[in-house]
């Protein structure tokens, strides 16, 4: 990707820092640029907890067109939603990517991996977000911007961001 001065301009469609952390290093090690301008945007869609990869793929393309139609002057617009999807009966959480580039939309996804069924109760009984059932069970506040439940479970071997980068590349993969 050329752009301009050799600085690509994103527009994020979330303020979430850990998100914002790996979709920036996803787009550095991926075009390598000069710079990056990153503007991100707090965006509510009311939506309780996301569930199914339609869901997914629907709200992460969302957060994207709705960060584009705010920063219409970025080279890239990223939307970036978690949620949990059942295979197998099983229920996993993974991390979608919608990459927004002259009104097409590239997608990826992150590496799955197992809820624990402590969790799944307070969100499919309870109809919490995972983030609250998590600290209901572990007495964690905010862990979505503290390394997300991945870095609890792996005990911080990998973390949110780390999910959110391999999502990001997948998707820059596709274009």
């Amino acid at each position: 990707m050329t752009i301009g001065n050799g600085c690509i301009s994103v527009s994020i469609g979330s303020t979430n820092p850990e998100k914002i952390k790996g979709v920036r290093k996803a787009i550095q090690d991926f075009y390598q640029p000069r710079c990056i301008n990153i503007n991100s945007l707090n965006i509510d869609l009311g939506v309780q907890q996301p569930i199914g990869f339609d869901s997914l793929i629907k709200l992460a393309k969302t957060r994207a067109y709705k960060a584009c139609s705010r920063y219409m002057e970025s080279d890239l617009c990223v939307g970036v939603e978690g949620g949990i999807v059942r295979i197998a009966g099983y229920v996993f959480n993974v991390n979608s990517v919608a990459v927004l580039r002259d009104g097409v939309f590239y997608l990826g996804f992150s590496p799955m991996f197992v809820v624990p069924d402590k969790l799944v109760r307070y969100v499919e009984d309870m109809g919490l977000e995972l983030e609250k059932a998590v600290e209901k069970v572990y007495n964690i506040s905010n862990i979505g911007s503290r390394g997300g439940l991945i870095s609890l479970l792996s005990r911080k071997v990998i973390d949110r961001e780390m999910l959110i980068y391999i999502a990001t590349v997948m998707a820059l993969s596709s274009m």
